[in-house]
């Protein structure tokens, strides 16, 4: 890479319902949000949506060289697809392991969606669906395999699920419409005629080659990007008997596809937007191609214009000549440029640091909540991605691939690591304490790496445990706390253990306590010791290190890390964040919960400021004051 890049913080503000009572959720009620990940987008007219994490963008493309945002609304999870119709949004939304919902959205006045109906399931993942009439067929990604299901929508306010039409060999499919006609491609291509028998195909065919990841279809003609086989041309007029026709390498590949009155248009990592003239299917003919602003991921074509869907918004072409697309403008959310994922954050000194798959440091100014400053952003290293990092003093700890690093933050641009050592097998949390740095090796226990001189950090003892793979770790006065899961088959899965550290050359074990389940979460402070596993919220006594004790224990769905401070354990849970009021060790008891983003992955807390870290939207900041009375929530997204 040549240039640094640069990063912005966006800021978002929210406020929640008022709290009232333990145990009452109180929901989240959105009043604005810029930027997010473009995962998709739709098109009908002149109207384009584009999906930007769980928002959805809703765009006036009248003019293409000017598109116009008119409005914002909010899925409940993250947007797999979304198709338009007659003015009325239909959105695939989910993640498989926390349910999914299809969800509709009433476009009438574009400035003002108004939320209609949802079908939603706790379990599986709605993927790809096809609309025809009312009728709506939903691929469900499920433990045993994927189907396809249908849906009326007849009633937008009610959508009833109405059957499960088939299986699908695998978990991808694509669905195009025409008339009567549905087709759904997954490994094999399933026609539907729909005013006949909308519950069985009517035919069956290979796709036309390996690889088959698009379709469209325009007068029974089927067109199929192959990725590395092109595009390929299938004549389904006669379900019982296809016939491929046609092909054209399109040189690469080909990952999505339109048609338009016989000209394709496909999508192509290097080339851009490929134009191919098939209105002689059998000799279909390369045209042009047109360039993007970003390498394009989908494309779709509503009357004169074409809109290609990149990592960081949406290209837009005059399609009026069709064998001669001009890019005549684009739309990307403000201050959008995400294309990853986050990995882990840290709080100190007023500033928030969040790593990303891709190596980049972002750094933000949240000494001011409702203010927030310019964002300091780094690409640090291109031999691995950051698994841990911890800011002290000036420098950056960070772990990943079988190696700590140690960064200058003064210099935090395109360079090797002032230090650095390998270290034996995967760490999964490390603690500073001093020139020591502790780390939760989950193969091989303890590991204590000596940063005195940072230029040169050393390896300078560990404790191995056998069988365990913890992956938390604490620091009090002269002890570690390890927890995590053990890997033998043992009436135990979890275990906190406690290490004594006084001599740092020679660490010694002095006690443990054993779990049901695989520990996610600890924290530990004035010998009381706090433990999320299971269903479960266990404190522990740890005064006398060989003996622990279970002094309270507290019931809490699902719940993974966790951060104390002040008199409450906050507690990020797979549905939200739970904060409870430990006061009374050996009594917990709920103070409040409030939904979170379900793929947030961290908490934090600081200044009585509750951080949450989600992986694809970036760093909620949630305010708590005097629980619990209001709860409010600033929230901040994150973007390269």
């Amino acid at each position: 890479m040549n240039s640094v890049k640069r990063f912005f913080l966006i800021y978002l503000l929210a406020v929640f319902g008022l709290f009232v009572g333990p145990g009452k959720c109180a929901d989240l009620q959105l009043i604005g949000q810029i930027g997010g990940k473009t995962a998709c987008h739709a098109q009908e007219g002149d109207l384009l949506l584009v999906a930007v994490g769980s928002y959805v963008k809703v765009i006036d493309i009248s003019d293409p060289a000017k598109p116009v945002e008119l409005s914002t609304f909010n899925a409940p999870m993250v947007i797999n697809e979304m198709k338009i119709r007659n003015r009325m949004a239909y959105l695939a939304t989910g993640e498989y392991g926390y349910g999914s919902a299809f969800v509709i959205f009433d476009l009438s006045d574009p400035r003002s969606p108004v939320k209609r109906g949802v079908y939603q399931v706790p379990s599986g993942q709605y993927k790809q669906f096809g609309i025809s009439g009312s009728i709506v067929f939903v691929t469900e990604v499920m433990d045993f395999g994927s189907g396809v299901f249908a849906l009326n929508v007849s009633d937008p306010d009610h959508p009833v699920r109405i059957g499960n039409i088939m299986n699908l060999p695998g978990y991808y499919s694509r669905y195009a419409v025409e008339g009567s006609r549905l087709y759904v491609m997954s490994g094999r291509v399933y026609i539907f005629d729909l005013a006949v028998d909308p519950m069985h195909p009517v035919g069956v065919c290979d796709a036309p080659a390996s690889y088959t990841l698009n379709l469209a279809v325009e007068n029974g003609m089927a067109y199929f990007a192959c990725r590395t086989n092109g595009v390929r041309i299938m004549d389904l007029n006669d379900p019982a008997n296809p016939k491929v026709v046609g092909s054209h390498p399109a040189a690469g590949d080909a990952e999505d596809i339109a048609v338009s009155a016989g000209v394709v248009y496909v999508t192509q990592p290097t080339s851009g937007v490929l134009v191919i003239d098939a209105t002689e299917p059998t000799a279909p003919i390369l045209r042009t191609t047109c360039t993007t602003t970003a390498v394009p991921k989908m494309i779709s074509v509503s009357g004169s214009a074409a809109a290609v869907l990149n990592d960081f918004g949406v290209d837009i072409l005059d399609v009026a000549d069709p064998l001669a697309p001009q890019a005549t403008g684009s739309y990307t959310p403000p201050l959008l440029r995400v294309s990853t994922e986050f990995n882990d954050f840290h709080i100190a000194d007023n500033k928030a640091y969040v790593s990303t798959e891709s190596n980049g440091i972002r750094v933000a100014d949240v000494s001011d909540p409702t203010s927030p400053g310019l964002i300091a952003s780094y690409f640090v290293d291109e031999n691995g991605s950051f698994a841990n990092m911890h800011p002290q003093g000036g420098l950056l700890f960070t772990n990943g691939d079988r190696s700590f690093r140690i960064y200058d933050m003064n210099h935090l641009v395109f360079h090797d690591p002032i230090g650095s050592c390998l270290l034996p097998y995967s760490i999964l949390d490390f603690k500073i304490s001093g020139p020591f740095v502790y780390f939760a090796d989950w193969v091989g226990g303890l590991q204590i790496v000596d940063c005195s001189v940072t230029t040169h950090p050393l390896v300078r003892s560990h404790l191995i445990t056998q069988f365990e793979m913890p992956q938390c770790v604490a620091l009090s006065g002269d002890h570690v706390y390890l927890a995590g899961g053990l890997a033998m088959n043992e009436p135990w899965e979890g275990r906190l253990r406690i290490v004594y550290v006084k001599d740092i050359d020679e660490p010694v074990e002095r006690g443990y306590f054993n779990f049901r389940t695989r520990v996610m979460g600890l924290e530990v402070r004035d010998e009381i010791a706090y433990v999320s596993w299971g269903d479960r919220i266990s404190i522990l006594n740890v005064h006398d290190p060989y003996y622990p004790e279970q002094i309270g224990i507290l019931t809490i769905h699902a719940p993974r890390k966790i951060a104390l401070q002040g008199r409450y354990l906050y507690v990020l849970c797979m549905n939200g964040v739970t904060v409870v009021d430990v006061s009374d060790p050996a009594h917990p008891a709920v103070a409040a919960t409030f939904e979170a983003p379900y793929s947030a992955t961290d908490i934090a807390v600081a200044r009585e400021l509750i951080y949450v870290l989600d992986r694809l939207r970036g760093l909620y900041i949630l305010r708590a004051p005097g629980l619990p009375s209001r709860v409010r929530a600033e929230n901040y997204l994150l973007y390269e």
